[in-house]
């Protein structure tokens, strides 16, 4: 028996029935398994890695079986390729600004805005247009236009400084475009912002005609970047950010991409 095998037989010889059932439980005991059977390589990562993407449709979706969300499928695509085992989490952006501050999610999307001081940079998830829709009957072509109209914005968003910081504009905050795109057929809204992603899908959602509403004016474009902790293992980290660069070389996050336009 190697020495490594024979200090962690000693660890299971010595250890009371009731914690070895916990440690049975855990990724520790199955690295001990390997270990006593000899094997020579052992996964870089045993335990899953937590982690997070945004919770908005249709970035994360739960009632459609032939779609399971833009960021969650490119994240299993990417634990799949990685062989990295992955617990992946939706939640609110606000919150993936907090797992990643404050150290609680291995991995997680954000916006890079300020992110190098806290995390690694594991390069692009998605990118996307932010952009106006406005109804086929009342365009909406120049951004001057939205002067005394009331434009709709989900909560808590920033887009542009001529958008958010012009008085002029009457903002609504609405809870998510779903409810946006409702309220401009209602004509209680002139036009609406948010990501081309989220618009298509609250169409798509609500069996509505894109012919109903006007081509949209594109203001600007953002994206998401997948970040990881900074205690991290380097190796995790390069590995993951290899993969996703290859992802989008191949044109296998492209295939992704397209269920969702």
């Amino acid at each position: 028996m190697l020495p490594l095998q024979s200090e962690v037989a000693s660890l299971f010889t010595n250890t009371s029935g009731a914690l070895m059932t916990h440690i049975g439980k855990s990724w520790l005991a199955r690295l001990c398994v390997l270990l006593l059977a000899g094997v020579s390589h052992i996964p870089i990562w045993a335990a899953p890695l937590e982690v997070y993407v945004n919770e908005v449709e249709p970035y994360t979706l739960t009632k459609d079986p032939a779609r399971r969300g833009l960021q969650v499928e490119i994240m299993e695509e990417v634990s799949r390729r990685t062989g990295l085992p992955m617990n992946i989490k939706s939640v609110p952006y606000a919150r993936l600004d907090f797992v990643l501050k404050n150290q609680v999610a291995d991995v997680a999307a954000h916006f890079p805005d300020g992110m190098e001081q806290c995390c690694v940079d594991l390069g692009l998830l998605i990118s996307f247009k932010s952009q106006i829709l406005s109804m086929a009957g009342a365009p909406i072509t120049s951004i001057s236009q939205l002067q005394g109209k009331t434009l709709g914005m989900p909560r808590g968003a920033f887009f542009d400084d001529r958008v958010n910081k012009d008085p002029q504009i009457r903002l609504y905050e609405i809870v998510d475009p779903f409810q946006g795109i409702k309220m401009m057929q209602g004509g209680r809204m002139d036009a609406l912002v948010s990501s081309h992603y989220i618009q298509v899908h609250a169409m798509r959602l609500n069996n509505i005609s894109r012919s109903e509403f006007a081509p949209p004016l594109v203001i600007g474009e953002k994206s998401y970047n997948l970040y990881a902790r900074n205690s991290l293992p380097e190796g995790i980290s390069q590995k993951i950010r290899n993969t996703l660069a290859d992802l989008y070389k191949s044109g296998a996050i492209r295939e992704i991409i397209k269920k969702y336009e």
